[in-house]
């Protein structure tokens, strides 16, 4: 028979989660063309409805070229640069979309001016992928908090050279996705080893059993997924949920703004899980503690 305490302390504890206010994860995309200002949007991965906007910031409106973008340690990461100029990386705060951080990006003491393709952010590392269509594409280590490089991998597999189109970087269960493919021609799903830069293996990207051939302006993992935002200037953008195991798309959505469709010029995408707030951890813990302490009282 449970004892009357301990029904009370039960009953602490639901009111105590029923009170907690509702975490939700996020996805975060940025918008915007080279030459005016950037935004960064909040979506629900649920439903593509973006419910949030802040002005990206680094003293002034962010006007420059974001080339990939990357969540972790609490700040939203973001390549900008091109080609035959020097490459930054920024840290930018989710809240309202200000520069926390900027570096240039260093490679072996001298600055990055290549073509930026997909960033990642895994294990307390940003990963960077490089490289043009028809040239050897390197994976890069690269130090968060200095924006200098600390490792650079060749992206190959069996042998060959990796010279496709890059289009997206994500990180998860250990492992690096990456995208590829020429808008009109099939995109493939590659699993990069993530300290060697070996291709650990290529998949058919398929949407409603047919091979995926859009444009991809974003990827991430997320909660066991990965997330594709697809579309180009002008027309409908949409989410795309995505089996890291298979290739194989599960979710379709049309990404929307105030009910109205998103046709921007989206040019990243990231992933942040949700984390209790401090206040809800707290009255958990108290319920908890209430509890285990009336179970002890009651075999006393």
């Amino acid at each position: 028979m449970i004892h009357r305490s301990t029904l009370a302390a039960l009953a602490v504890l639901a009111a105590a989660l029923h009170s907690a206010p509702a975490m939700a994860d996020t996805l975060y995309l940025t918008a915007g063309t080279v030459g005016t200002p950037s935004y960064l949007y909040g979506m629900d991965p649920s439903t593509g409805a973006i419910g949030s906007g802040s002005l990206l910031t680094d003293g002034a409106p962010f006007t420059g070229a974001i080339t990939g973008l990357a969540s972790g340690g609490g700040s939203i990461y973001a390549t900008a640069g091109a080609v035959g100029s020097a490459s930054y990386l920024y840290g930018f705060d989710p809240a309202d979309g200000t520069s926390n951080s900027a570096h240039l990006i260093v490679d072996g003491g001298t600055i990055y001016t290549g073509n930026t393709t997909g960033l990642a952010y895994g294990g307390g590392e940003l990963y960077l992928t490089a490289g043009a269509v028809g040239g050897a594409s390197y994976l890069y280590g690269i130090d968060p908090g200095t924006g200098h490089t600390n490792a650079a991998h060749l992206i190959a597999g069996g042998g060959v050279v990796f010279t496709g189109a890059t289009t997206g970087l994500a990180f998860g269960n250990g492992e690096l996705y990456m995208t590829a493919g020429a808008v009109g021609s099939a995109t493939y799903l590659y699993g990069i080893n993530p300290d060697t830069g070996y291709v650990d293996f290529s998949r058919l990207l398929t949407v409603g059993g047919d091979p995926f051939t859009g444009a991809v302006a974003g990827l991430t993992f997320g909660n066991g997924d990965l997330y594709i935002a697809a579309g180009a200037l002008g027309s409908p953008y949409y989410l795309y949920g995505i089996d890291p195991a298979t290739g194989i798309g599960n979710s379709e959505r049309l990404i929307t703004y105030d009910h109205t469709l998103v046709e921007g010029n989206i040019t990243g995408l990231a992933y942040v899980t949700a984390v209790p707030e401090p206040g809800s951890l707290a009255l958990c813990g108290l319920g908890w503690m209430l509890v285990v302490a009336t179970r002890r009282r009651a075999q006393e």
